[in-house]
């Protein structure tokens, strides 16, 4: 077995001991309100193009729903759960307004998940598949960290440091719940230290140019600064240093193409990085992975939402899916509850935000499975009861035990836990087939989708330069280990 799957395996194991790194408390409430726009900048405006007349403009919408792929592993097609049918309404609404050539700003899809989401076997095929068909929107989200030397992303460089010390909520916790939503961040107090991420190779199908990069990063007493540097030349220069502690997050612009951005730490106290962003200006589509190691959906409370919520506003996530599970067997009376607070942290943030709740995958023949089955109808039900979309992965494959087939083809790992990158990427196109058919039922039913803003009203693009958020209030006592 290569040694990455060993080490992944062990971090998956940790899962067990997640009381420790993840211990249950009441979730604390996601923090409200807009985030302070101190730009200086302009507003960002899409390239100039000839509009459509509005009669073309909408006509209804068709969209070829990709075949059905059989050739790994054959299983019957398991379509979503949208016991509203309007669970995933606002997305497909931004979503038309893409394809219709009307949007000013991206389509977002954020995905969290453990293991399984950290190779990016699962979220990088679906980046590939709809930027390819519906508009390279740029790379999305990626930690300015490497908590794992697996950690990966594709069509991405992604390089840290040896001064950097990278912190996961579940692995080596920060102690003091200062992640960002997306549970993983590094730090440095070392000058010259550097994280660097950029564009793909020639030859990546997408990826190759960027045309603007977000660096979110923690505010607060004592914190140090930091240059931003695009193909060696310093395009800004950032302080971090805050009377209270916030989150401070700077857009740079360049001319649309390959690039190189680089985060350098200039003086000799601590600088924190919760992520970066490569986007282009044109919209388009964006899928942010979200992985984490041995995530259990109950560490994401564990994430200060006072950090939190002032990033999920600025990423304006039209759907976000939610794929962790696997470790949530150890609290299966809670999970619901956990679940259910991850949506509202993003409905806090974006009303209107869609919602997809994704079943844990099979285990084979695990004394797990039985635990894996009820977390499914678990959130099923929540689907239900809070009007989201919900997705059977486990059914998707085929059913119970179906795990030790995808072992015998090569498309998991003999843990019974991990997916190979041939099966991650079986995993992604069922689900982007699930989604993409249930797009195209909604461009039936409603033909001018995407014409008007009465769903999801249009939004500009955030504007170059600055934005911070220092007005958070205190976490409540108790809510960090």
């Amino acid at each position: 077995m290569p040694a990455a799957a060993w080490i992944d395996r062990t971090i998956f194991i940790a899962a067990a001991c997640l009381v420790a790194s993840c211990a249950p408390h009441e979730p604390a409430p996601p923090v409200q309100g807009p985030i302070e726009d101190v730009s200086q900048g302009t507003r960002v405006s899409p390239a100039a193009v000839e509009a459509p007349p509005v009669e073309k403009m909408c006509e209804p919408l068709t969209i070829d729903v990709p075949a059905l792929d059989d050739s790994k592993h054959a299983a019957a097609e398991v379509p979503l759960f949208d016991p509203t049918k309007g669970g995933m309404r606002s997305f497909y609404e931004r979503f038309a307004r893409v394809l219709r050539g009307r949007a000013k700003d991206h389509v977002r899809i954020g995905i969290y998940g453990d293991s399984n989401m950290t190779f990016d076997y699962i979220a990088g095929p679906m980046r590939r598949d709809l930027q390819t068909r519906f508009g390279d929107g740029g790379h999305g989200f990626i930690a300015l960290a490497r908590p794992w030397t697996h950690y990966q992303h594709m069509d991405v460089v992604h390089e840290v440091g040896p001064a950097f010390t990278s912190y996961a909520v579940t692995t080596k916790p920060t102690k003091d719940g200062m992640y960002g939503y997306a549970g993983i961040v590094g730090e440095s107090p070392a000058v010259g230290s550097k994280v660097r991420v950029g564009t793909a190779k020639e030859g990546a199908p997408i990826g190759r140019s960027a045309s603007r990069f977000d660096v979110f990063y923690l505010m607060g007493p004592r914190r140090g600064a930091f240059d931003v540097a695009v193909d060696g030349k310093t395009l800004a220069s950032l302080d971090s240093e805050a009377p209270a502690r916030g989150v401070g997050i700077h857009r740079v612009e360049v001319e649309d193409g390959p690039h190189m951005f680089d985060s350098i730490v200039r003086t000799p106290k601590y600088v924190r990085f919760l992520g970066g962003v490569l986007e282009r200006k044109e919209p388009g589509l964006v899928v942010d992975q979200l992985g984490v190691g041995a995530m259990s959906t109950r560490c994401i409370p564990m994430e200060d939402p006072a950090i939190s919520s002032p990033m999920i506003e600025f990423r304006r996530y039209d759907l976000v899916i939610l794929m962790t599970g696997m470790a949530d067997i150890y609290e299966l009376d809670k999970a619901p509850g956990y679940a259910k607070y991850v949506v509202d942290l993003h409905r806090a943030a974006n009303k209107d935000v869609s919602f997809l709740l994704v079943s844990p995958p099979d285990r084979g023949v695990s004394h797990a499975t039985d635990e894996l089955v009820t977390l499914g109808q678990q959130r099923k039900a929540l689907a239900s009861e809070i009007g989201v979309a919900y997705w059977d992965w486990l059914e998707a494959m085929g059913g119970k035990t179906s795990m030790m087939q995808f072992i015998k083809k090569q498309l998991a790992l003999p843990d019974q836990l991990h997916f190979t990158e041939a099966g991650g990427a079986w995993v992604s196109r069922r689900l982007t087939r699930a989604i993409l058919a249930d797009f195209a039922k909604y461009l039936r039913e409603n033909p001018s989708a995407g014409c008007g803003d009465d769903v999801t009203p249009e939004r500009e693009p955030w504007p170059a330069g600055s934005h911070s958020r220092t007005d958070v209030p205190a976490r409540p006592p108790g809510a960090v280990r």
